[in-house]
């Protein structure tokens, strides 16, 4: 009789059940997004786990045809049709944090930050501020990832960025 397969294989499944119990904690996706989307941010799930656990937030992600009010006009409905909305939450504040953005898995969007940087001139004893701008193409989970420190960081009262 072979105990160790068995034995093992409780504790991969319990490892695995564990794994699980936690992801479900800190992340929980939406199953009526579309495929291409859901299984996107399926793949991710664990990442998004990771830095949500270390950050002490949860994260929720829907969609965001679920906030079109009743009376709604043609405007609003355009707004929230085909995205997403991303939702971080404090463990400790009670506080949430939220984002809308784009569901489709192919696009690319450009996110640019501008920086002051200070200068010493050389062979004077002045300083001069020059204005950086720093331009990234994000695709779809590069844009989750960055809607989720930002909003982090609103939290955190480090940033005013959404």
């Amino acid at each position: 009789m072979k105990i160790m397969p068995k034995i093992s294989k409780i504790f991969n499944n319990a490892r695995y059940d564990r794994e699980q119990r936690i992801l479900d904690k800190y992340v929980n996706i939406d199953t009526t997004l579309e495929t291409d989307t859901f299984n996107k941010l399926y793949e991710a799930r664990k990442t998004i786990a990771n830095y949500a656990q270390d950050k002490g937030v949860t994260v929720s992600i829907t969609r965001a045809e679920n906030d079109i009010p009743e009376n709604h006009s043609a405007i609003e409905e355009q707004f929230l049709s085909g995205k997403i909305k991303v939702i971080v939450s404090d463990f400790w504040k009670s506080k949430k944090c939220g984002a809308y953005i784009p569901a489709n898995t192919n696009s690319t969007s450009t996110y640019s930050v501008k920086k002051d940087l200070l200068f010493n001139v050389p062979g004077e004893d002045t300083k001069k501020i020059r204005t950086i701008v720093n331009v990234n193409e994000d695709n779809f989970l590069r844009s989750v990832y960055r809607t989720i420190e930002h909003a982090v960081k609103k939290l955190s009262g480090q940033s005013d960025i959404i």
